[in-house]
């Protein structure tokens, strides 16, 4: 997934290896207002299609893009719980984390990190965008914490 930020468009790039063999434009094909950034683009709801989840860094909350196979959107949501409590918790990274005490296998989770501490805490969450089960990683940050940020998987 690309994003543009001069246009703020979003497109998906289809590889075949390393080679581009296609783009799809999502429909829509940007985020209501500039506040809006894509944390992850996977299936989120296991259907086979791409689902994208959004972060606003203003408001700290988070929302999940179900999408068809011809990404084409066809609901948004929150997630459940919309945010972490403050905008000092920033969305960084989606991915499958394992279940966690009371979680679910093979769902997406949202990495969060505390741009005071530095402190990373994983949301186990269900397909429908529900969080299961919160806990802070061990350990909790990097020895030095704010000299380092996730990168992926996204």
């Amino acid at each position: 997934m690309w994003r543009n930020f001069a246009t703020q468009k979003i497109e998906l790039w289809t590889m075949d290896n390393t080679t581009r063999v296609g783009v799809i434009v999502p429909t829509p094909d940007q985020a209501v207002d500039l506040n809006w950034e894509i944390v992850g683009a996977q299936d989120w709801n296991a259907d086979g299609n791409t689902d994208f989840l959004w972060y606003n860094p203003d408001s700290g909350k988070i929302v999940l893009w179900f999408m068809d196979a011809t990404a084409v959107r066809i609901t948004g949501l929150f997630t459940t719980p919309a945010n972490a409590g403050d905008n000092n918790w920033r969305a960084l990274a989606m991915g499958d984390y394992g279940a966690g005490p009371g979680g679910l296998p093979d769902t997406k989770d949202i990495v969060w990190r505390n741009a005071t501490s530095g402190n990373f805490v994983v949301w186990y969450m269900d397909a429908a965008g529900n969080r299961t089960f919160g806990t802070f990683t061990t350990p909790v940050a990097p020895p030095t914490p704010l000299n380092y940020t996730i990168v992926g998987p996204r």
